[in-house]
């Protein structure tokens, strides 16, 4: 896996820096197509890197911890289902290695799982892993009464951008408010078969058309020119918006970038003929985004 792990890096094995945020970077930018490998092979590539750094001390945590979680750390999983057990999998046991009991779990023991993951795991996404770790265990403490310890801080791991609305055109904004009445079916006159959507998918549209939008003009798109959503995703436009996306995710697909290329193929009804004019040259970027995009 080692040999795999440098033909894929395209590097000689001596070449390779044993340093764990390097590979971690590395293969992050690499997704198994890229590599030529099935998911779960890469997965093991990955996994047998990490045992090989561990091995040699270069990394504290292995690829799967080996030990057990403590005792009382046992019996807090045996109260959960099966994604709850999974997400707080790896805090159990490196707060067992550290000698952290449930009740003694804090926002600076989560710091210390943070940076362990970050320094010693080739975790493909150390701060997710922690992220999710900490809504697991608050989740768990408001559905059992007995749960030891205290709600930890989330972190808001996003990248936050977005543009006032006030930058826009007012007859955007009222071509948004109209695309929105019709998603929600409050339209009395809108005599299309467009069954409406639930309250909270409207609120999400809305909230990836503002996120398109802004993102246009992140790219250079003066604002004034976006009188329209027709305007903010005719062809060329869409193109740099899903390329902004793209590469906001580190240039691989990613579920964001799935409902952005969503929202654009509904509103401009993206088909065989659209995809395939060249003008347009739209169908690699909807193609590369939803690659990600659940079944």
């Amino acid at each position: 896996d080692l040999r795999c792990l440098a033909k894929v890096l395209g590097l000689p094995l001596t070449s390779i820096p044993a340093r764990v945020p390097y590979l971690r970077d590395e293969m992050n930018k690499r997704t198994p197509a890229i590599a030529g490998l099935s998911p779960g092979r890469w997965r093991n590539v990955r996994s047998h890197a990490q045992f090989a750094l561990s091995h040699v001390g270069l990394a504290k945590i292995p690829g799967r911890y080996r030990s057990a979680p403590s005792p009382a750390w046992q019996e807090l999983l045996g109260k959960l289902v099966y994604g709850a057990r999974y997400r707080l999998g790896h805090l159990t046991r490196h707060c067992t290695t550290i000698g952290i009991e449930p009740g003694d779990l804090t926002d600076n023991v989560m710091e210390s799982f943070l940076a362990n993951l970050q320094e010693a795991s080739l975790s493909a996404l150390p701060e997710r892993m922690h992220r999710e770790a900490t809504i697991a265990w608050n989740k768990a403490m408001r559905a059992h009464p007995d749960w030891p310890g205290r709600p930890l801080t989330v972190p808001d791991n996003r990248r936050i951008y977005s543009v006032p609305w006030e930058s826009f055109p007012a007859s955007l904004r009222l071509d948004f408010e109209n695309w929105s009445r019709h998603l929600a079916g409050d339209d009395a006159f809108d005599e299309s078969d467009f069954n409406p959507l639930r309250p909270i998918s409207v609120k999400g549209r809305r909230r990836v058309m503002h996120l398109l939008l802004s993102a246009l003009v992140l790219e250079g798109v003066d604002a004034t020119e976006l009188t329209s959503l027709a305007e903010a995703v005719r062809p060329d436009r869409a193109r740099i918006g899903l390329n902004f996306f793209w590469k906001r995710a580190d240039n691989k697909p990613s579920h964001h970038g799935s409902s952005i290329a969503a929202m654009i193929q509904a509103l401009l009804g993206i088909g065989p003929s659209l995809m395939s004019q060249p003008s347009a040259n739209l169908r690699p970027w909807v193609a590369r985004v939803h690659q990600a995009r659940p079944a």
